[in-house]
C-alpha cells in the first residue's frame, strides 16, 4: 500500500526583513506496517518518537491511530452517463484519476 504525508497549511515567518511563505508538500512512500519500520521514527536517549507528529511512540510494533501517514485515495470508477449530472461525475472522475496517476507516476 502507498501512503502520503498530509500537507499542513502554509506557514509564514519573518526571515531577514522578508516574509517567507512555506508551501505545503507531500511525500509518496510504501506504507510501513508499524512504527519500527517507518522512516519517521526517531530516537532520543531511550525514547522513541515520531518525527512527523513529534509524539512519543509507546509501542513500535503497531501503527498508532494518530500516525501522520495517510493512505492514497482510491481511483474513482467511470459510469455510463445517462444525464448531465452523471456526465459531470464522469468528468470529475477523469480529473481525480489523473491526479492520482500524476502522484504515483503512472502518467501516460
Amino acid at each position: 500500500m502507498v501512503s502520503w504525508t498530509h500537507p499542513e497549511k502554509a506557514v509564514s515567518r519573518l526571515n531577514s526583513d522578508a516574509l517567507v511563505t512555506q508551501l505545503p508538500s507531500s511525500s509518496l512512500i510504501d506504507t510501513p506496517e508499524n512504527c519500527r519500520s517507518c522512516y519517521l521514527q526517531g530516537f532520543m536517549l531511550n525514547l522513541q518518537y515520531c518525527r512527523g507528529k513529534l509524539k512519543d511512540i509507546k509501542d513500535t510494533s503497531v501503527k498508532p491511530d494518530w500516525c501522520p501517514l495517510k493512505p492514497l485515495p482510491e481511483k474513482k470508477k467511470y459510469i455510463v452517463p445517462i444525464d448531465n449530472v452523471e456526465a459531470q461525475k464522469d468528468i470529475i472522475a477523469v480529473g481525480w484519476n489523473g491526479c492520482i496517476d500524476a502522484i504515483t507516476g503512472e502518467v501516460k
